[in-house]
């Protein structure tokens, strides 16, 4: 059987245990971040081609409304 240290979380191989899973969830964290960084990264992409977009039909609606009148 385990020592009474161990047994109530304490010892040794508890803290390696505990230390353990901080690393895991630090770790998971970090790639929910990267994930997230480039989720955002994309959107704001997406956002940039819709501006372009929106701004070079805007200057061809303009162009075409000159050469009517």
């Amino acid at each position: 059987m385990a020592s009474d240290t161990s047994a109530s979380g304490c010892g040794p191989e508890a803290q390696r245990e505990q230390w353990k899973q901080v690393r895991e969830h630090i770790h998971r964290a970090e790639q929910r971040l990267l994930d997230l960084q480039f989720d955002y990264q994309q959107k704001v992409n997406a956002v940039e081609a819709l501006k372009l977009d929106l701004r070079q039909t805007t200057k061809g609606e303009q162009q075409q409304k000159q050469q009517q009148q």
